[in-house]
């Protein structure tokens, strides 16, 4: 039998007979990420994009997630970043924190390794808009640490206040943040 015509003879099979043409057997290529050791955690060196996967180039912002969404978001072998993990990032006597302008975002570089990672100023999204606010000066990225019932954790970064890295803080659970996954423990 002629191979090129097989295929076509089963995809009509199925069809006759289930009534539903063959599933797409399309693979999502997962883009790999190294990570980074900065302060004693493992960080992705990338944004998350889409679902369960990162963004090619580390300076692209990737996508926004509610907190929910957030939550089921990191590729297999990441996770959410807790509280803690977080705010390690912010020690200033173990972390070098540097703000940039172009691309814009914070750079982390462990003083002890040199390993670094960068958080591009990806801007957000509230809960009333489809509308980015804030990109290339700001950004928030979620924690898996809920606040509440309606809020989440995220770690706030901007170049409108002296280069700020914020304290960690709640916000309405439907805002859409940035992700950025630590190795799952």
């Amino acid at each position: 039998m002629n191979t090129k015509i097989f295929p076509t003879l089963l995809a009509a099979a199925m069809l006759l007979l289930t009534g539903c043409p063959p599933a797409e057997t399309t693979q999502q290529t997962v883009v790999y990420d190294p990570g980074a050791v900065i302060n004693g955690v493992k960080w992705a060196t990338r944004n998350v994009t889409g679902f369960r996967d990162f963004v090619a180039d580390p300076i692209e912002h990737g996508g926004f997630y509610s907190y929910e969404e957030a939550l089921r978001a990191c590729p297999g072998g990441w996770e959410l970043p807790s509280e803690r993990q977080l705010d390690a990032l912010r020690d200033t006597q173990k972390v070098i924190l540097k703000w940039h302008d172009q691309p814009a975002g914070f750079s982390f570089t462990d003083r002890a390794t040199g390993q670094s990672l960068f958080l591009p100023a990806s801007g957000y999204r509230t809960v009333s808009g489809a509308v980015v606010r804030d990109e290339y000066l700001d950004a928030g990225y979620w924690s898996n640490e809920p606040y509440g019932g309606i809020s989440g954790y995220f770690l706030p970064i901007c170049d409108q206040y002296s280069d700020y890295v914020g304290r960690l803080i709640e916000d309405h659970a439907d805002n859409d943040f940035s992700i950025r996954c630590v190795a799952a423990r």
